[in-house]
């Protein structure tokens, strides 16, 4: 038996392609995946965990909030 832990905030995945179309002969990129990809991964990921983790920390001090 082995065990492997899981890892829930895994930094690697994988980014769609950039959306490209032929137009006379060349190629014209419409949509660039890649920064939009960066940016997301650079401000967009840790600032949604650092909110989920101020509202996890509000739910349990409600829960540990007693009624007087």
């Amino acid at each position: 038996m082995t065990f492997a832990p899981d890892n829930a905030m895994a930094t690697t995945g994988a980014c769609p392609a950039s959306v490209t179309i032929p137009l006379l002969g060349t190629t014209l990129t419409v949509v660039d995946m890649v920064e939009a990809c960066d940016l997301i991964s650079t401000y967009v990921r840790p600032i949604a965990i650092l909110l989920s983790a101020f509202m996890a920390l509000g739910i349990a001090a409600g829960v540990l909030k007693t009624e007087t």
